[in-house]
């Protein structure tokens, strides 16, 4: 991924190696503001204006003090791989079907994902 800090605008470079996220800047958040319960809506709309990127806690804290009308949740890379995981590890495959909303909330509740902004 290719992106850039929404408070600053530097670049953010992120990938995948051996299943583990590796960053550019070394520790940047994803910051998610369309509730989980409209994800499925339109999964394009989520991801590309939806979700954001911040170089550092404190850049995504300025951003929020600045937009304070702003809500959703913050997410380190390593969390965003895990929420996705479920969903999309065998997106490749013939027979795939996205899991069940309960299983998919009860993997997420797993991994500290609870609350009103992550129910299906």
């Amino acid at each position: 991924v290719d992106s850039f800090c929404h408070h600053c605008a530097k670049p953010i470079k992120i990938g995948l190696e051996h299943g583990k996220a590796i960053s550019n800047p070394p520790e940047p958040l994803v910051f998610l503001s369309m509730p989980a319960s409209k994800w499925w809506d339109n999964i394009v709309n989520t991801c590309s204006n939806n979700m954001v990127f911040f170089i550092s806690k404190q850049h995504l804290a300025e951003w929020q003090a600045s937009n304070p009308r702003a809500t959703g949740e913050a997410l380190s890379i390593e969390k965003t791989v895990e929420l996705s995981r479920p969903t999309y590890a065998t997106r490749m495959e013939l027979d795939f079907s996205r899991p069940p909303k309960e299983e998919l909330m009860q993997r997420w509740a797993a991994i500290g994902l609870k609350g009103d902004f992550w129910k299906l």
